[in-house]
């Protein structure tokens, strides 16, 4: 695992002047939740001519560093000092780190830079390929798409108005796709600003979108795609949490309508009160 605090056999750039005399990686980042992925926008740079022109031949890349120890996702993509990475939301979930880096792209024999610091005056260091040569503050956040399915982070299911008859839930995208009839659409939002009404919502999109999600987990068959969306790795890690055995897992899968109901808390008695309070 890359870290900041690691030490290296040969001088390295860092945000702080630490093995250089005056020279710093800016390695200024944001980070913003899309809809199917998290934008990792990038502006850094070098205030050192030698290793600014070494990155301009090629030589050096800047780079992210990225890891995620929940889905296992690592993966250092090389980029440039001003960019708009996008990390696909389904690869990584809860926490995940990101470190900004100088990476070297070839060997670099005899690596000397004017300005390393006075312990390493006249020293020339054999650099090799895929070398850590500058390394940013690692960031963390959290890559939640709905830790309790809806309430938090973004939601795993969207809403299209469509001109089917019917209700129609489409699996094949980072985001279930609840497509409901243009009128029923109007009627759905026009709803959604009302707290007494969630839990009738969530009866019609949300606990039908859940059981099928749930089957579709349980499938031998399933799409090899599917585990790769957001909302397959939220539903399913929401699952492991609930269970403490894997047999306690498999009853989860085998029971999709009492699974979304235990997701959702119980929804439908939520919906029934809902009704009874209603004034007809």
């Amino acid at each position: 695992m890359l870290s900041s605090n690691t030490c290296f056999p040969y001088p390295v750039l860092r945000p702080i002047i630490e093995d250089y005399k005056t020279t710093v990686f800016k390695d200024e980042h944001t980070i913003q939740a899309g809809n199917d992925c998290f934008h990792i926008r990038t502006n850094f740079s070098v205030n050192n001519t030698e290793i600014s022109q070494m990155i301009r031949s090629g030589a050096l890349s800047f780079a992210l560093y990225i890891y995620c120890q929940t889905t296992m996702f690592r993966k250092l993509e090389y980029v440039s000092a001003i960019t708009d990475y996008r990390l696909a939301a389904g690869d990584v979930h809860h926490s995940v780190e990101v470190t900004p880096c100088i990476v070297a792209l070839q060997d670099i024999p005899e690596f000397h830079i004017e300005d390393f610091d006075i312990d390493y005056d006249g020293i020339m260091f054999n650099v090799e390929q895929g070398d850590i040569i500058g390394i940013g503050n690692k960031h963390l956040f959290d890559a939640n798409y709905a830790d309790d399915i809806i309430k938090e982070g973004s939601p795993i299911i969207d809403i299209e108005a469509s001109d089917e008859n019917y209700l129609k839930l489409v699996f094949e995208s980072p985001h279930i796709i609840a497509r409901l009839p243009r009128e029923q659409c109007t009627n759905y939002w026009n709803c959604n600003g009302s707290v007494e009404k969630y839990a009738l919502l969530h009866s019609v999109i949300t606990i039908p979108a859940l059981t099928q999600a749930i089957t579709i987990i349980a499938r031998d068959d399933m799409h090899p795609t599917f585990s790769e969306y957001a909302w397959f790795v939220t539903i399913n890690l929401q699952l492991k949490k609930m269970a403490r055995t894997d047999a306690e897992y498999q009853n989860l899968l085998e029971h999709p309508v009492t699974t979304a109901e235990k997701i959702m808390a119980n929804n439908s008695s939520a919906s029934l009160l809902a009704i009874n309070n209603m004034n007809v």
